[in-house]
């Protein structure tokens, strides 16, 4: 199999993670040709991102948008079916993920892929967890934190932007409640939008909503303007 070595298309939630590994295969010469988007009924699966934002996604980035809708019981074949559409529509074969370590996730990716020729590219794996979110912060990427998952953090860390005030703040509250806390947030710690970058045409505008708790979370909504 011949990979098209220009473009690719990321696996996409709207996090920091996925965003750095856009950027850093784009530092290293490839070309961002579109993203994909897992949605249920009317957020996107993990971060709870809208359909308004994620819409809005593809007009600050400049990047066509592939939502991938789908239930927990077809997941796979769904996201199957939609990078087959993407390999078919764009001719692009490579998908990017903002995965880190946790073997199960970058498994997952792999097979995806594998099921459908394409190939799965995790430039962020393996990486020191404080030098990548220090890499996102200083690249100039602004992102606020939507989720918090509870057993680790409170919901005082909710709509603040990621920057390295709050790392420390992560890093005093982890000290202070003897808890250990991933800083990348890889075991999902926290989840964040990105509302600014390098990546962007422009920048998301945005507000903070109320604050919902559900299962061992909390989460802010986070509206366009």
């Amino acid at each position: 199999m011949e990979y098209n070595m220009g473009r690719f298309v990321t696996s996409f939630s709207g996090g920091k993670d996925c965003a750095l590994s856009m950027y850093i295969m784009e530092e290293n010469g490839y070309i961002p040709d579109s993203i994909i988007i897992t949605v249920n009924e009317t957020d996107s699966w993990t971060h709870g991102i809208n359909l308004k934002m994620i819409e809005e996604y593809e007009n600050v980035l400049g990047l066509k948008v592939y939502p991938v809708f789908c239930r927990m019981d077809n997941y796979e074949e769904e996201f199957e079916n939609t990078l087959r559409r993407i390999k078919e529509e764009r001719g692009v074969n490579i998908c990017v993920f903002g995965d880190i370590d946790i073997e199960q996730h970058l498994n997952w990716n792999r097979s995806r892929c594998e099921n459908i020729g394409m190939k799965a590219v995790m430039p962020l794996e393996k990486i020191d967890r404080e030098e990548a979110v220090s890499k996102f912060i200083d690249s100039g990427f602004k992102a606020i934190i939507k989720k918090v998952n509870l057993n680790y953090l409170d919901k005082s860390f909710l709509g603040r932007e990621l920057n390295r005030e709050t790392i420390e703040d992560i890093k005093r509250y982890s000290k202070e409640k003897n808890i250990e806390i991933d800083l990348c947030g890889e075991n999902g710690e926290y989840h964040t939008v990105v509302v600014d970058g390098p990546l962007f045409d422009k920048k998301l505008n945005y507000n903070l909503g109320e604050i919902k708790e559900e299962y061992q979370s909390a989460i802010i909504e986070v509206d366009i303007v």
